[in-house]
């Protein structure tokens, strides 16, 4: 009966042990309450209690930064940034699913106490407070498979550029390159679909949000080209001028959470596009092909040029035996008339040997000059029929 406490003390020692080797950001705090890890001053707590709820503005439709997937279940990197948060804030953070333009609107209006998914720009200083980025994304340049190359938005002079509605790169192009026209879409998807079917040459934006668009939707006839010069993603809460309490809270709590866990959430959603591997078992089968494909034909051909070789040596042969046993003299006389060949017969005939007439002109054979051009005509008309033995 005592093994029995002494093994209770034993399990009760073990969880004490493993509860405090958990990481501090870990802990799960009540809901309303706020992890102390985070050191909010008093001030802050005092801001926290008079405000049970934060409402956060979310786009519905900018994945894989945030997007609401077919159940209706808020999704993406700035969900995740927010259900982590909500580990160190008691559940505070509540999204609010809506236009990147109309939760602008909102926060503005008081409707809203942030807005996710902004960059600090000059424009919206005067009307923003802006906590700490919480991911940096560069921002390139998409155009269609086939299509001309874009290297930098210079070579977009008298294009077409799709962009989203309300974003910051449609008043960057427009400042910055007016000699391009801009055509604006609900959506990135839909500027992306812009590109695909025509309606535009280019399109300029979140590299992430590029990738994971043409994975999704199959995007295939667009390629990813060169990356902006200047605008890029740093993404981070946008909060209405002077509310400096709840900037320091953002901020802090985005500060608690470990650098291991943001670098899972962007491993999680950002990815490069899908290149095909190679497969090498069958480029050794395609290797294997071709070089059997080769074999055979250096096979072939050699057969073949044995059988050649062999023909003639077998004609050689022949002309060599007509040559030297025939009783007619016979002379091989070339285009310009030179004596290629003569016969044993042929030189006895003249009185020459073989070398003394082989290479030379047949005029050597002739009477005189004369009759070598009579026959000299003779042979040309004859040889115009065809080739001729002379006999």
């Amino acid at each position: 009966m005592r093994t029995i406490p002494c093994l209770l003390v034993t399990v009760l020692l073990l969880l004490l042990l493993c509860c405090r080797s958990l990481p501090g950001w870990a802990h799960q705090v009540e809901p309303g309450s706020v992890h102390p890890g985070i050191g909010l001053t008093a001030d802050e707590q005092a801001w926290l209690t008079s405000h049970p709820v934060i409402w956060v503005g979310v786009m519905s439709d900018w994945p894989p930064m945030s997007f609401v997937d077919k159940q209706g279940t808020l999704q993406g990197i700035g969900a995740d940034y927010l259900k982590q948060m909500n580990r160190l804030l008691g559940g505070r953070l509540v999204p609010v699913v809506a236009s990147f333009k109309e939760s602008y609107s909102r926060v503005q209006s008081g409707q809203l106490d942030a807005l996710m998914d902004i960059t600090q720009r000059p424009d919206r200083e005067p009307l923003f407070a802006f906590t700490r980025p919480y991911i940096s994304i560069p921002h390139l340049l998409v155009g269609r498979k086939g299509g001309p190359f874009f290297k930098n938005e210079e070579q977009l002079s008298g294009k077409t550029v799709a962009l989203e509605q309300g974003f910051y790169n449609v008043s960057y192009f427009k400042s910055q390159h007016p000699n391009l026209k801009i055509r604006e879409y609900a959506t990135t998807s839909a500027a992306l679909h812009a590109v695909s079917k025509g309606e535009a040459d280019a399109y300029a934006g979140n590299r992430a949000v590029v990738v994971h668009l043409m994975e999704k939707e199959l995007l295939t006839n667009l390629v990813l080209m060169a990356p902006l010069s200047a605008p890029r993603s740093e993404l981070q809460f946008g909060v209405a001028k002077g509310q400096h309490q709840l900037v320091s809270i953002l901020d802090k709590t985005l500060a608690a959470i470990p650098p291991a866990e943001q670098a899972a959430i962007a491993a999680r959603w950002i990815s490069e596009p899908q290149l095909k591997k190679l497969d090498y078992r069958q480029i050794l089968i395609i290797a294997v092909i071709f070089g059997g494909v080769v074999l055979i034909l250096l096979s072939a051909a050699v057969v073949l040029y044995r059988r050649m070789n062999s023909r003639l040596k077998q004609q050689t042969a022949f002309w060599q035996v007509l040559l030297e046993r025939t009783t007619a003299g016979i002379l091989i006389v070339s285009s310009e008339r030179m004596i290629v060949e003569v016969n044993r017969r042929l030189c006895e005939m003249f009185g020459y040997t073989r070398e003394e007439l082989v290479g030379q002109s047949v005029e050597l054979l002739h009477l005189d000059r004369e009759q070598y051009e009579r026959f000299g005509q003779w042979f040309r008309d004859a040889r115009a029929n065809g080739p001729m033995m002379q006999v």
